[in-house]
C-alpha cells in the first residue's frame, strides 16, 4: 500500500532540489549600436528564457545592461582566469586607437581596471583588432588588414600588450603574426588541450565568409622554418554572418549582428538560432558558467600613510561573493604591525566589510610592504591578495628615519656634502633636500632649521 506523501515533505524535497541545482549560466554579448558610440554597451541576457511574443528588438531577454568601456565599437569579449572580462575596443570612428580594456561586469560601475594596446607590426593602423580569446596566461587576438585582404593572428601578454610566444623570437617573433583563413575576422575562441596534446585550438570566425574554422595553434611552436603554419584543421559554412563565439557546455554559442544568437556544434558543424535579435548589432559573447563561489574585493591596494610616531588611521576593504552559494572565508596577513577584523566569516550575495588597523608606533621612517590574503575552500579563485603598501613620513633632514635631527643625521649629511653645482654620491639624494641635483649651503640651512636633541622629534613642516 502506497503512503501519502506530507504536503511538508514535498516542500522539504523541492526546497533541497533548489538547494542543490547548478546555476545557470550566465551570458553577456557586445552591442556595437550605430559604430560610433550610440546605444554602444554589454548585455547580460537570460540563457534560459525568452520574450513571449517576441517584441521589436527579438525575443532575449535583457537582465542587466553594463556601459561598453570602447568609445565607438565594442568588439569581442572574454573572460581571464579571474572571471574578469576583457573587451576589444576601438576608441574613434577610424578604429584607431583600438585595443582591449579589463573590467569586472559585477562591479557597479563597472570601471575600466586595465589597458593595453598591442599592434602588428607592418599593417596600417597597427592591424584594425577584431578577435580575443584568453588561454590561460595570454591573449590571442585576430586582426584584419585595413583594406581587407586577409586576416592575422597574434599572441600577446594581458599585462603589457607585448607580444610572446610564439611571437616573440624566430621568425614569427620577426612577423609579429601569420595569416589566417578568411578576409573579415572577427570571433576567437579557444579550446584547452586535451588528449595528451600541449597546445589547445582556437576557433575563428569570418563573418564576410561566413564560415568558422578550427585551428592549430600547436603548429606555430614547433619553430620550424620550413613549416607554411597551414593552421586549419577543420572547415564549416554557417547560414549566419558569425561574430563573437564562447562556450556553452560541449557546443558554441555564436553571435550574429541583427540577426540573433545561434548555437553550433563544432563535432558536426549544425546550427540552430537560439534568439532573434533584429535590432542589436552583436559582435561578442562571453559565457560564464559559474558552479561554486567568485570572490571579489573592493581593492586589491591599501596605501596608508602615517607620521612617525604614530599610528595610521585604519582602513576597511569588502568581500562579497558573485557566485552562487555561501563562501566562507579566513583572512591572514604578511606583517605584525597589520590587523584585519574579523579575521574570518562567511558571505553569500550580500558584502562583508573587513576592517583593516596598523600598529605603526617605533616604527622607522620609510616604505613598508604587506599582504592580506584571503582564501576560501568553495570560491574558484581563491586565494585573492589585498597588497598594503605603508609609508611612514618624517621631515627630510631625518636622514636615519628615527623622528630626530640630530648629530648622526648630520654626519650622514656631511658624507654626502658635494658643494654646489656637483651631483650627490650614489644614496645621497635624500639629502638633496631642495632637489637640485647637489648637496650644498642651501640644504646644510634646511638641516639647522630642523636640528633638535637626540631622541626630541622634529617639528613637522621645518624643512
Amino acid at each position: 500500500m502506497l503512503k501519502r506523501t506530507s504536503r511538508t515533505a514535498v516542500a522539504a524535497v523541492l526546497l533541497w532540489a533548489a538547494a542543490v541545482a547548478p546555476a545557470a549560466p550566465r551570458v553577456w554579448v557586445a552591442d556595437q549600436g550605430d559604430n560610433q558610440g550610440n546605444n554602444n554597451r554589454i548585455l547580460e541576457i537570460d540563457p534560459l528564457n525568452r520574450k513571449d511574443p517576441p517584441d521589436a528588438e527579438g525575443d532575449a531577454i535583457v537582465l542587466q545592461t553594463v556601459p561598453s568601456p570602447a568609445v565607438t565599437f565594442l568588439d569581442e569579449l572574454t573572460f581571464d582566469r579571474d572571471k574578469r572580462m576583457w573587451c576589444l575596443v576601438k576608441d574613434a570612428p577610424s578604429q584607431d586607437p583600438d585595443g582591449a580594456k579589463l573590467i569586472d561586469p559585477f562591479d557597479d560601475p563597472a570601471t575600466v581596471l586595465r589597458t593595453i594596446r598591442p599592434t602588428l607590426p607592418g599593417e596600417a593602423l597597427g592591424g584594425i583588432l577584431e578577435g580575443l580569446a584568453f588561454d590561460g596566461q595570454g591573449l590571442w587576438l585576430t586582426a584584419v588588414r585595413q583594406n581587407l585582404s586577409g586576416n592575422l593572428l597574434t599572441r600577446v601578454s594581458p599585462v603589457t600588450g607585448n607580444r610572446i610566444a610564439p611571437f616573440d623570437t624566430g621568425a614569427l617573433g620577426t612577423a609579429g603574426r601569420v595569416s589566417i583563413p578568411g578576409n573579415i575576422a572577427q570571433g576567437l575562441l579557444y579550446e584547452p588541450p586535451s588528449g595528451g596534446r600541449t597546445y589547445g585550438y582556437l576557433w575563428h570566425s569570418d563573418v564576410q565568409a561566413m564560415k568558422i574554422w578550427k585551428l592549430d595553434i600547436g603548429r606555430l611552436f614547433d619553430d620550424d622554418p620550413a613549416n607554411d603554419h597551414n593552421l586549419a584543421v577543420a572547415e564549416f559554412d554557417v547560414p549566419f554572418g558569425p561574430k563573437g563565439m564562447d562556450w556553452m557546455g560541449d557546443k558554441i554559442w555564436v553571435a550574429s549582428p541583427h540577426n540573433g544568437i545561434f548555437e553550433f556544434d563544432p563535432a558536426t558543424g549544425a546550427t540552430v538560432r537560439l534568439f532573434s535579435t533584429p535590432q542589436w548589432n552583436l559582435d561578442g559573447v562571453a559565457i560564464l558558467d559559474l558552479q561554486t563561489p567568485l570572490m571579489r574585493l573592493s581593492t586589491e591596494l591599501l596605501t596608508p600613510q602615517v607620521w612617525i610616531g604614530g599610528n595610521a588611521a585604519p582602513d576597511s576593504f569588502t568581500i562579497r561573493n558573485v557566485g552562487p552559494g555561501t563562501m566562507t572565508y579566513s583572512l591572514a596577513v604578511s606583517a605584525p604591525w597589520l590587523q584585519v577584523a574579523p579575521a574570518a566569516g562567511s558571505c553569500e550575495a550580500e558584502p562583508d566589510t573587513i576592517g583593516v588597523t596598523y600598529q605603526t608606533v617605533g616604527m622607522r621612517a620609510g616604505t613598508y610592504m604587506a599582504t592580506i590574503t584571503i582564501s576560501s575552500p568553495e570560491a574558484i579563485n581563491s586565494p585573492q591578495t589585498v597588497a598594503v603598501e605603508l609609508t611612514v613620513q618624517t621631515v627630510g633632514p631625518d636622514l636615519d628615519g628615527d623622528a630626530d635631527v640630530d648629530q648622526e643625521d648630520f654626519g650622514l649629511l656631511q658624507a654626502c656634502f658635494t658643494g654646489e653645482g656637483n651631483a650627490p654620491p650614489a644614496g645621497c639624494s635624500r639629502a638633496d633636500f631642495d632637489g637640485d641635483n647637489d648637496v650644498d649651503v642651501t640644504d646644510f640651512l634646511t638641516f639647522s632649521a630642523c636640528f633638535t636633541r637626540p631622541g626630541e622629534p622634529a617639528t613637522p613642516g621645518c624643512d
